[in-house]
């Protein structure tokens, strides 16, 4: 190994062992990679921002705002509400939301269907007691989805405009692998880990932890809370904070007194009957009246957190939090002491023009203002039908950017992703580590790292279906690092691979994309998580290998 390509597979090492341990963002690990390759001397420097200017970044950069623009348009809501009298038990749930997720996940990708699915339990599940078992099998199915396309995940869209993956080719390995493992999530659902509920799985997923500030000369004050909850305002009392500290249980008897905080679990309908009936205010709520509220779920990776709403971040970006929404049961303490974590959901209260790029800032992602758009089922299909136009562009041969730009203009034309709204959808860290990453891609064959790697494996005499087995495999363990970087360092390999054992390389580019683009990692599954991974090697390679005999 000659120096350069030593330098460079050290800082492929470093970058893989940063992604895996977490404890640095993928973009921040991307761009120091990418740094030190240039003055490493295997990046030339002035190739150092190329990466930014290519397709892949375009493409995923497009892919979040169809995806954002399927979330607004709420284009679930019309089926499952249709459907949602059989869908009071998990295993129907897992049957019809399984299927549907597979199919949206196939052309907008697997965490634009999830993202799409928060919209739909509030409004339709409501009394099918969401989240159910089928929560975590469900996740999973839109995961098997987005390997039935190129647009079903980033690493796919990347492997599409880096390789020229067909999209036929992926599909008829991606689309039987879906199908099947949406039966083996069927068969297996229940080795999921159990879904906590609130109440007792009577919660709803619209239900809110808040606080209700009494303020002297209530007419609830003297009153008790049986008395509050039976003239019109069931509170939903969880505890009263009285004199700062001290925390009351919220037994019907107590008396409320003037100051007392109100410890609410319930929605904002409710919310809104009890300010009103005790004539009080919630507490963190801005005194400014043009202030707007929104809904926003904490993302995994964001800077909050581990932090709580006194720790100064939410502050500083000039949001109030006036509620927290959790699975599990919150702790009866002060909601600006609560720490957050990944997946919970807000209710925020700021400068709605400003709130985006501050919630894109702390990692935040916004919901849409979801019961307005129940209803609008023309321009609902408008996203689903922009995605299915760019799979059929590419397919006939259109350049995938240009694809992918007259997608993005078609949902802003049609009001699905207001134009003040356009970048807010896009996952702008994975864009720099998809940018910062192209040209380290590039050096692997360039320095020939790549083909280094590959002539160490070609002596081999294995069949083709072993190679593809064996890439899957590799890929499979990358996507639970990072299925994009996976993609795009293995690339050259896999290329230089099929070079050197003259195996027809567009087998083994499918393999790596079904692999790059399986990631379950941070999804809860558990043992079924295992089973779904351990499916998709098994049924992968045995499709690659009967799809392209050799």
């Amino acid at each position: 190994m000659i120096g350069p390509q030593a330098v460079l597979a050290g800082i492929v090492v470093a970058l893989v062992l940063a992604l895996a341990s977490g404890r640095v963002r993928a973009d921040v690990a991307g761009v120091v990679a990418l740094v030190a390759g240039v003055l490493g001397g295997v990046v030339p420097a002035e190739d150092m921002l190329a990466g930014f200017g290519q397709a892949p970044v375009l493409a995923v950069a497009g892919l979040g705002v169809l995806a954002a623009a399927l979330r607004n348009a709420g284009v679930l809501v019309v089926p499952v509400r249709i459907l949602a009298p059989v869908l009071d038990r998990g295993l129907p749930q897992l049957s019809v939301l399984g299927a549907i997720g597979v199919a949206v996940a196939a052309v907008v990708g697997g965490a634009g269907a999830q993202s799409a699915f928060l919209t739909v339990p509030s409004q339709v599940l409501r009394a099918r007691h969401w989240p159910s078992p089928a929560t975590i099998p469900v996740a999973l199915a839109t995961v098997l989805g987005g390997l039935v396309t190129p647009l079903g995940s980033p690493a796919g869209l990347v492997l599409l405009a880096g390789a020229g993956v067909g999209v036929l080719d992926m599909a008829r390995v991606g689309g039987p692998v879906a199908a099947g493992g949406l039966l083996v999530l069927l068969l297996a659902w229940r080795l999921a880990p159990p879904v906590a509920r609130q109440d007792g799985g009577r919660g709803s997923s619209d239900a809110y932890v808040s606080e209700v500030q009494v303020p002297a000369g209530s007419p609830a004050v003297g009153r008790t809370l049986d008395a509050l909850s039976r003239a019109g305002a069931p509170t939903g009392a969880r505890a009263v904070i009285r004199e700062e500290y001290r925390r009351l249980p919220a037994r019907p008897s107590l008396v409320i007194e003037a100051g007392d905080v109100l410890v609410l679990y319930c929605d904002t309908d409710t919310l809104q009957r009890v300010i009103e009936q005790v004539r009080g205010t919630i507490a963190g709520a801005a005194s400014d009246r043009s202030a707007g509220v929104v809904e926003a779920v904490v993302m995994a990776g964001s800077r909050l957190v581990g932090q709580s709403a006194a720790d100064g971040q939410l502050g500083a970006a000039q949001i109030g939090l006036l509620g927290i929404g959790r699975v599990d049961r919150l702790p009866v303490m002060r909601l600006a002491r609560t720490k957050l974590r990944a997946g919970d959901t807000l209710v925020l209260q700021g400068d709605l023009e400003r709130m985006p790029d501050a919630l894109a800032g702390l990692g935040v992602l916004k919901l849409a203002e979801r019961r307005l758009r129940l209803g609008r089922t023309r321009r609902a299909l408008v996203p689903l039908l922009a995605s299915v136009g760019v799979l059929l562009a590419v397919a006939t041969g259109v350049p995938l950017a240009l694809a992918m730009l007259a997608a993005v203009a078609v949902v802003v034309l049609a009001g699905n992703v207001p134009a003040g709204e356009l970048y807010d959808g896009v996952d702008w860290p994975l864009v720099v580590l998809v940018g910062a990453l192209l040209p380290l891609g590039a050096a692997m064959g360039a320095t020939g790292l790549a083909g280094l790697m590959a002539g160490g494996l070609a002596g081999l005499a294995w069949p083709g279906w072993v190679w593809a087995g064996a890439v899957l495999a590799v890929a499979l363990a990358g996507a639970a690092v990072s299925g994009v970087a996976t993609a795009v360092l293995l690339l050259p390999c896999v290329l230089a691979l099929a070079d050197r054992t003259g195996l027809p390389a567009a087998p083994l580019v499918v393999a790596l994309a079904i692999g790059a683009s399986c990631r379950v990692r941070g999804l809860g599954g558990g043992r079924l998580g295992w089973v779904v991974v351990g499916y998709v090697l098994v049924a992968g390679a045995a499709l690659i290998g009967w799809s392209w005999p050799r």
